[in-house]
């Protein structure tokens, strides 16, 4: 049986006080021997956490007691070994650097579209334009068939390739979509700050399409950022050896 349990989570949502927060989740996680990375900021926060299943469970629990994390969703892994050395818990200004003050993404974001209701889009053909939010060497692993590339090697380039290339499609629906949702929930805030018109993320991310659907329309691997580096459609881990190289 797989022995730890790995989740990973975020929230844009107004933290007030973020150091009294840090205290807060650093005694949880300590008391549960919970390893990890977690980020705080006034936008929100951002974490990846591993342990023992009874002690996740616990902290799932204790953490959406707080009103502000009560509907947070977790994305859920197992593995045999602990994938992380240390706990550790950061604030900085963004828990997503993006560097445009302006955004403010705890505030105002693109509608939430659910992974059937994306599915039942494309069956139909609607006519919308599919924006991948990631990286080039993400979406080389995969991404949605006709899904237009930016062209960005971090996410800080969106900027620059919102005001270069995609400004004519301001008055097109767009449905943008990122591995579990926090680049693309941040980048459908600056598209609204720079006047686009129907602007909609991909709830849950590639995961969660991946996950509950069967995976239609969807080419290729999709790269995570935990230890098992990427998955197939199915949401099989990929080994290194069946790696593309």
């Amino acid at each position: 049986m797989d022995k730890y349990t790995h989740i990973s989570f975020y929230k844009f949502v107004a933290i007030e006080e973020p150091e009294l927060l840090k205290a807060q989740m650093q005694g949880m996680a300590e008391n549960l021997d919970l390893m990890g990375t977690m980020i705080i900021a006034g936008e929100g926060i951002n974490g990846m956490l591993a342990g023992h299943d009874t002690d996740i469970q616990d902290f799932i629990i204790e953490f959406q007691k707080d009103p502000r994390f009560s509907n947070i969703s977790f994305k859920v892994a197992r593995s045999q070994t602990q994938p992380f050395k240390k706990l550790l818990i950061k604030i900085k200004e963004e828990i997503l650097t993006f560097n445009e003050k302006s955004v403010k993404p705890h505030v105002r974001t693109g509608n939430y579209l659910k992974p059937l209701e994306l599915k039942k889009w494309l069956e139909s053909k609607k006519e919308v334009v599919l924006l991948d939010t990631r990286n080039n060497f993400e979406v080389e692993q995969g991404t949605f068939k006709g899904a237009l590339n930016p062209g960005i090697s971090k996410f800080t380039e969106f900027k620059k390739a919102v005001g270069e290339k995609l400004m004519p499609l301001k008055e097109k629906t767009i449905v943008t979509f990122c591995t579990g949702g926090i680049r693309c929930e941040k980048a459908t805030a600056y598209m609204l700050e720079k006047g686009f018109k129907d602007v909609w993320q991909v709830e849950g991310g590639i995961l969660k399409y991946l996950e509950d659907t069967d995976g239609s329309f969807w080419e290729g691997q999709c790269f995570v950022f935990d230890n098992r580096i990427s998955v197939d459609k199915e949401l099989n881990e990929i080994s290194s050896k069946n790696k593309k190289s």
